[in-house]
């Protein structure tokens, strides 16, 4: 073969290549130019959820009980964090000089709990692959390793911006900004505002078959069509999202937590390292939650509270409850609960809401409804007198007595003194005129929740997280009935439904549904009882205060009418003691209902609770009247 064949040859042979080449590359370029392209863009795109601002829980005068506040977290990228170490010794000198002060231990632990994060939702994201029949991809693992895990909470903005500036200095170390829940008040009504907490393993799984899992949607989904859906947005979660676990939070979940924006944004290399440089493909603003403005005035909340931890108002330092309703309406100014309960722990004893979900006997409060049902059904006058006589009442081997010989009683000596003995003969009356005692306990709406039926799942129409029923049945005997008047026996309340009992004689003769939020609500009034029952019980009442059981415990300084209660429980230890009242007597504006689990008699225990209660209900109306 001549040198010129052989050129000839290698020149055929290299224009072939070259046109395979030149064939190759119009190939990918005409034919799958499109495809490649896109996969580089969203090599480059990236979706971003941005959360909303929970809705503010304020009382009545717009002082935050519950409200997110911006807060600088440090994230951790970990395949980008490099020569830990330093990093950490970096990290630990910024903080030192501008604060919150951490330590090498602290990140070291901090970083452990990220990387457990990661692996548990590598292996929770593999398997849910496998039990679909499929894989989990190496792009995917990667994307879910590159995932930013909260590292420090509550970096402070100096810190932060140093930690922008020197981005390099920190390699895998992102600032990230967040809403954090804050109880501005503290303790404050802490039992009715609830907590927020983590969504759990089964939640999770939950979220998975109804579709709401964002977590997992933003991994299964193209991130255009994440990016559309507005409903999967507003209804999602992300796996570490806190949520509404008790209380108002998780009352009103739906309400407060708003609806997530998004923004797709194609990054770009950055000019220096640690600076982010992108440019905003499209935004979805996200939209805040609804603010939740209740009746509750903080002040009268706080007197409430201060009054049940006063150890020289509540002598025994028992656990109790506080109640204080506007009779008018039905509006709830107070609903407090002791021990309290700090909502930015996030659980923990002291929980409990005893305000609005105690059930307690009744004791001697409950003989305002024998009292009413007495004279509303004409079986006896207003100055008619029944004898308080030892062992009158007996069934089978058991007498039911009063605790002194108050000889005969009329209806407001009997109130006065508290005579079991005229509220026997009461209910004896009532049950051989066949008129059912128990129905007269649900006009004055015992046995009934006191705002609305109870549900096992929140709903937006509930009024409280919890609204139990309690008990006042029907007599089923003679006996029961004479223990059912004297609020002993099958007789439950809670102090919130003692209070609406109360507020009847109040306002007049009229039943109020109590509610908490005065948007939402439809202030309700029906006509129970006679101008005359309710003027000769109310006298009653006067002469509890002036006269009666509760007489020494400074009520009559702020004009109190009420009642008190002293209810055995059946168990060893203290009766429970009670007092219900209302202020002014000629006027009322206030209903207070107080409860001490097992401490004795009520107007000596339950009543300086009250007093000091009633002290600033009276002291804020004078100022507010005040011109």
């Amino acid at each position: 073969m001549t040198v010129a064949t052989r050129i000839r040859a290698v020149f055929l042979l290299a224009c072939a290549a070259l046109g395979v080449l030149a064939l190759r590359l119009g190939f990918l370029q005409l034919v799958k130019g499109s495809h490649y392209h896109d996969r580089a863009v969203r090599q480059i795109q990236q979706l971003e959820l941005i959360g909303a601002r929970r809705g503010a829980i304020l009382d009545r005068n717009g002082v935050p009980l519950a409200r997110d506040e911006a807060e600088l977290h440090l994230a951790v990228v970990l395949p980008d964090l490099r020569d830990t170490d330093q990093v950490f010794a970096n990290l630990v000198r910024v903080l030192g000089t501008w604060g919150p002060p951490t330590s090498p231990a602290d990140l070291e632990e901090a970083l452990a709990r990220a990387e457990e994060a990661v692996e548990r939702e590598v292996e929770s994201a593999r398997a849910r692959l496998e039990s679909a029949g499929a894989s989990l991809r190496p792009s995917q693992e990667g994307r879910l390793r590159r995932t930013p895990q909260v590292l420090l909470r509550g970096v402070s903005r100096t810190a932060a911006s140093f930690l922008l500036a020197r981005g390099d200095h920190f390699p895998g170390i992102q600032v990230q900004t967040a809403s954090v829940r804050r109880y501005p008040q503290g303790t404050l009504a802490g039992t009715l505002i609830g907590y927020l907490g983590l969504l759990n393993e089964e939640e999770i799984e939950t979220l998975d078959r109804r579709g709401q899992n964002l977590s997992a949607q933003l991994r299964r989904y193209p991130r255009d069509w994440v990016y559309a859906d507005r409903d999967l947005r507003r209804r999602g979660f992300f796996q570490d999202e806190w949520i509404g676990r008790s209380g108002l939070e998780r009352l009103h979940e739906a309400r407060l937590r708003g609806e997530r924006g998004a923004r797709l944004v194609e990054r770009r290399i950055a000019p220096r390292p640690g600076e982010e440089a992108f440019d905003l493909l499209g935004m979805d603003p996200p939209s805040p939650g609804e603010d939740v403005t209740l009746t509750l005035d903080c002040r009268i909340q706080e007197a409430a509270e201060e009054a049940l931890a006063n150890p020289l108002k509540n002598r025994k330092g028992v656990p109790g409850a506080a109640v204080v309703l506007d009779p008018r309406d039905g509006a709830i100014l107070a609903l407090a609960s002791h021990p309290p309960f700090d909502p930015s722990r996030r659980g923990g004893r002291g929980e409990f809401p005893r305000a609005y979900a105690g059930l307690y006997p009744l004791g001697s409060v409950a003989k305002l409804v024998p009292a009413a049902a007495l004279l509303e059904e004409r079986l006896a006058s207003v100055g008619e007198e029944l004898p308080c006589t030892p062992g009158l009442f007996t069934s089978g081997n058991h007498t039911f007595g009063c605790s002194h010989d108050h000889g005969a009683c009329d209806i407001e000596r009997a109130i006065e003194v508290s005579c079991n003995n005229y509220f026997y003969g009461a209910a004896a009356r009532l049950h051989k005129n066949s008129r059912d005692l128990g129905a007269w306990a649900a006009r004055f709406g015992l046995g009934f929740p006191a705002c609305a039926p109870s549900r096992a799942e929140p709903s937006p129409d509930d009024i409280l997280p919890v609204d139990p029923a309690g008990t006042f049945p029907s007599p089923r005997s003679l006996s029961d009935a004479w223990n059912l008047a004297i609020g002993q026996g099958r007789c439950q309340a809670t102090p919130l439904q003692a209070a609406r009992m109360m507020a009847v004689f109040a306002n007049g003769g009229a039943l109020v549904t109590p509610y908490l939020e005065a948007s939402r609500a439809t202030p309700s009034r029906r006509a129970l009882l006679r101008p005359e029952t309710v003027r000769a019980i109310r006298r009653g009442l006067e002469r509890v205060v002036t006269a009666g059981t509760a007489r020494g415990a400074g009520l009559e300084a702020h004009r109190v009418a009420g009642k008190t209660g002293t209810a055995q429980t059946g168990r060893e230890g203290e009766p429970h003691a009670w007092f219900v009242g209302y202020a002014p007597a000629d006027e009322p504006a206030f209903v207070v209902a107080v409860v001490l689990e097992h401490a004795g008699v009520g107007g000596e225990e339950a009543g300086p609770v009250a007093e000091a209660i009633f002290a600033a209900c009276m002291a804020l109306r004078a100022g507010e009247e005040a011109p």
